[in-house]
């Protein structure tokens, strides 16, 4: 879903502030897609967490049925938000 083309439509279309909240249960993929979207100058990497229910900090997350699978059997949930930045950087 996070595709090299998706990201730049989303990056796009996002008004500054604008955030994308990504969550997975996918270590490899978690990590291919952090890199990907490290490309992307103009959205800012705000919170991640490679287990989020470990977590101290509390983020507002509603848990998908696969989340909720994946939480059962105490599998770690990867999760990053990344904000438009207020102001485009040049890469």
């Amino acid at each position: 879903i996070l595709s090299e083309k998706n990201l730049a439509s989303f990056e796009a279309m996002l008004k500054p502030g604008g955030f994308i909240h990504y969550k997975t249960d996918h270590h490899e993929y978690f990590e291919e897609t952090l890199s990907t979207i490290e490309s992307h100058t103009n959205l800012l990497q705000t919170f991640t967490t490679r287990d989020l229910y470990s977590e101290k900090q509390t983020i507002d997350s509603v848990p998908s049925e696969f989340e909720s699978l994946f939480r059962s059997k105490q599998l770690p949930i990867h999760m990053a938000l990344f904000e438009r930045a207020a102001f485009a950087i040049k890469s």
